[in-house]
């Protein structure tokens, strides 16, 4: 619905009313499910009726069709699929996303347990870390996507993956909750710089008729992370100690900070070429 100029506003104003129902879900179910657990589902119940109603009676298709076009079976649209992944560019931005997003995966799966089982930090304390990420995302993410809409998308992602791996240092030297709140607050600065850019990026690059598809296959960044980052962890923490998981993926994050400046690099020249 919106031009490729205002996709990266209109992708911000999208997460900042998502992390509103992230800050406000947990404050609500906690609130309503410490006195009645049958009344919290069924108001949850209720919400997803209400969101359901709306997507059915208000929301319409914006792709404009071609009437003549023939149905796609299963197998043309896994073509799709692979085609998209022989597009350089994507099949770039997937893999440095990828190895972003796995270092996240090991802060929203890995810390609750790590900061408890290790350092005693109990789960109405750790709650505090994610409430400060929803909490940021809702009243800085327009504000950050204002100051960076006036450069290059890929010129300000290896930055926002540098905020990744500085996070994830500060995790692997802290022992205190205050250490692992600000490591959070500095990934969700580096979060609220890539998610928006990258998901316009990605938008802008795909022909319009394969949008949705192209989103599709960079959505599975985040499972393909979360299938890797906590399983290498588990293995990492048996092995080697339990802050080893921390600084491999301080390695990890540079390495997608020089993923996303080669995919800058390789921006550029396209640019000059063309």
């Amino acid at each position: 619905m919106l031009s490729p100029t205002e996709r990266v506003q209109g992708y911000s104003i999208f997460r900042m009313a998502r992390n509103i129902g992230v800050a406000l879900g947990p404050i609500l179910g906690g609130i309503v499910l410490s006195s009645n657990y049958n009344i919290g589902f069924m108001g949850a119940s209720a919400a997803l009726i209400f969101y359901g109603l709306i997507t059915l009676f208000f929301l319409r298709e914006t792709l404009v069709r071609d009437p003549n076009a023939k149905h796609e079976n299963l197998k043309d649209q896994i073509h799709v699929y692979r085609q998209a992944l022989t597009n350089k560019p994507f099949a770039h931005m997937v893999g440095a996303f990828t190895l972003m997003e796995i270092c996240a995966a090991l802060m929203w799966v890995l810390l609750a347990v790590y900061v408890k089982q290790n350092f005693g930090i109990a789960e109405a304390t750790y709650s505090w870390l994610p409430t400060t990420n929803a909490l940021m995302v809702v009243f800085l993410q327009v504000f950050i996507t204002q100051l960076i809409k006036r450069y290059r998308d890929t010129q300000v992602m290896p930055i926002g993956a540098l905020f990744y791996a500085v996070a994830m240092m500060m995790v692997g030297l802290s022992s205190q909750f205050w250490g692992f709140w600000l490591a959070m607050v500095v990934m969700t600065i580096g979060e609220l710089i890539t998610a928006p850019t990258a998901t316009t990026f990605v938008a802008n690059l795909a022909p319009q008729d394969q949008r949705g598809r192209y989103l599709g296959v960079f959505g599975l960044t985040w499972h393909v992370a979360m299938a890797i980052g906590p399983f290498a962890a588990g293995i990492l923490t048996d092995g080697f100690g339990i802050r080893s998981p921390w600084f491999v993926s301080v390695l990890v994050g540079f390495l997608s900070v020089f993923a996303f400046v080669m995919l800058d690099r390789r921006r550029k020249q396209s640019e000059l070429i063309s």
